[in-house]
């Protein structure tokens, strides 16, 4: 056959069963194809910035100056517990001096923290404490009569008596009011400068007692417990005096 004529092209092989096909058929129309955009910028490869870099470089401490302040305070409130954050504190601050920065900042957190507990502890405890001593300072000044003078004896009788006898004496040098306590619960009071001394039977669980109250706040009083032949307690008060006997076994 003569090859001008063949129904295949000189490109394709005649064995080739695409070679029947149109050349054609492989081309697209320009006016079929799809418009093409560019990718949006989220999608769009991202560019190599120095951000990646940052993220990956070690996050910069910002060293914890120790305080010395509240270390003080913590000491001065808490000694036990606040002396070592204090040393805590003082280590920080050499490591610092001397360019040892990670254990600078450790002591450091370790002395803030030692010295805040010290703080809160020594400060409960304090609160605590001041109340007590006040009110342990007043009882003594009570009993030594400071402000007022006040005491309750024990009398026990002798064997074979039932009960035993106990005098009570008063004095102020301004008028005072006194008041007697008997021992089955009745009081007798009057208003005198001195008073005459009353004895009365004190037997096993009963109670007496004399207080003097002067009419003059700072006015200086006095009271007496004698038994059978001993005297039992004097107390001195200033405006108050109290004196107090109890039958025991």
């Amino acid at each position: 056959m003569d090859p001008s004529i063949s129904p295949h092209t000189p490109d394709h092989d005649a064995g080739d069963p695409s070679a029947s096909f149109p050349h054609e058929v492989n081309e697209v129309d320009p006016a079929q194809a799809l418009p093409s955009f560019p990718a949006p910028l989220d999608r769009a490869a991202p560019e190599a910035t120095d951000a990646e870099p940052a993220l990956l470089r070690e996050t910069e401490v910002v060293p914890l100056r120790p305080n010395l302040a509240l270390a003080i305070t913590g000491t001065i409130l808490f000694f036990p517990v606040g002396i070592f954050g204090l040393w805590q504190c003082i280590l920080a601050r050499r490591g610092l001096a001397t360019g040892a920065g990670a254990v600078a900042i450790q002591r450091a957190g370790r002395g803030r923290t030692l010295s805040i507990v010290a703080v809160c502890v020594g400060a409960l405890g304090w609160l605590m404490v001041v109340p007590l001593c006040l009110l342990l300072g007043l009882g003594v000044a009570v009993n030594s009569g400071g402000v007022a003078g006040t005491r309750i004896v024990d009398v026990t009788p002798a064997e074979g008596s039932r009960t035993i006898s106990v005098e009570f004496r008063a004095s102020s040098p301004v008028p005072a009011r006194y008041t007697v306590l008997r021992p089955d619960g009745s009081e007798y009071s009057d208003t005198l400068i001195a008073l005459k001394p009353i004895r009365l039977d004190i037997g096993v669980g009963d109670y007496a007692e004399i207080r003097i109250v002067s009419e003059q706040p700072d006015g200086e009083v006095s009271c007496t417990l004698r038994g059978e032949d001993e005297e039992l307690t004097t107390q001195h008060g200033a405006g108050f005096a109290l004196c107090g006997v109890a039958g025991v076994e």
